[in-house]
């Protein structure tokens, strides 16, 4: 340990030499800097973002039982926008009109999940 100081002291010695700059012993009380990990894992947790699913993860994690276990394999959400607008992708025309029927049962199954109340439309292509 005491090696490692006279070594960083030795350093910080060499870095003011060529900077001309003088040295300040202030520095030496200063706390080591994060690494890059400690950083990410203490944002991660400020801004909770490990903690929550986003409604698209939901609805995706909760397809099949929105969907059904026949219409789950042949639709699939595409995308999610902010105006409440779910876009689901279709197999085929029959699906598509099959989904199309069905879209107040699935928008209601949707508005059931957490996060997803805001969802106000459901458009088929």
């Amino acid at each position: 340990m005491r090696y490692k100081k006279s070594r960083q002291k030795e350093n910080q010695n060499l870095v003011a030499d060529f900077l001309g700059l003088p040295i300040q012993e202030k520095t030496l009380f200063l706390p080591e800097p994060d690494s890059i990990s400690k950083v990410i894992d203490k944002i991660w947790e400020e801004w909770s973002m490990d903690n929550n699913d986003s409604p698209q993860e939901i609805i995706s994690q909760n397809w099949q039982r929105i969907l059904g276990p026949k219409l789950c394999n042949r639709c699939a959400p595409e995308k999610l926008d902010r105006k409440g607008i779910l876009y689901l992708r279709a197999a085929n025309g029959p699906i598509k009109q099959e989904i199309s029927f069905l879209k107040k049962q699935i928008l209601q199954r949707v508005n059931k999940l957490k996060g997803c109340n805001f969802i106000k439309e459901i458009k088929v292509f």
